[in-house]
């Protein structure tokens, strides 16, 4: 038997072979510097919210979105014209607009302005492909054109102009 058999018999083979997992590590610079700060004990107890705390956020947001949407469909506008209606006539507040844009928002007119977005990103992408661009430039003009139909900047702009007339 020569030696490379007698390492396989041995399993010592099995050692040598380096790992394919690397393993993390933090590295600090020559001159680097560690700051500790304490913190507050009643503070620590209270700086994070629990399950249950998230839950009914949730359950509050979502009473929230269903109120505003039952003001929005009783609104005699629609749109943008609905929130002016609606701020104006001081049955919401500006407020409570932020953060529950997207619970508001018809499930049909989501989807549809989704396949539309993508259908919108597709041919600009075809088109960038003809023209043999750098593709440095293709990206950019792609993430610009995308970002101009996106359907949450439309619907965050429509709010903001709704907001912005009052």
């Amino acid at each position: 038997m020569n030696i490379q058999s007698n390492k396989i018999a041995s399993g010592s083979l099995l050692v040598e072979w380096p790992s394919s997992r690397q393993i993390k590590q933090v590295s600090f610079a020559e001159y680097s510097n560690c700051n500790r700060y304490l913190m507050n004990a009643e503070y620590e107890k209270t700086k994070s919210c629990s399950s249950s705390d998230r839950k009914s956020f949730k359950q509050e947001a979502v009473r929230d979105a269903a109120r505003l949407r039952m003001l929005l469909d009783l609104s005699p506008f629609e749109g943008a014209k609905a929130l002016i209606h609606l701020i104006k006539g001081k049955m919401i507040l500006p407020e409570e607009l932020i953060g529950i844009e997207d619970l508001l928002m018809d499930p049909l007119k989501v989807a549809c302005w989704r396949r539309e977005h993508s259908a919108h990103v597709l041919k600009m992408q075809r088109a960038l492909r003809a023209k043999e661009e750098s593709e440095e430039t293709s990206v950019a003009k792609l993430a610009l054109g995308s970002e101009k139909t996106s359907l949450k900047s439309t619907e965050k702009a429509r709010l903001r102009a709704a907001l912005a007339v009052e």
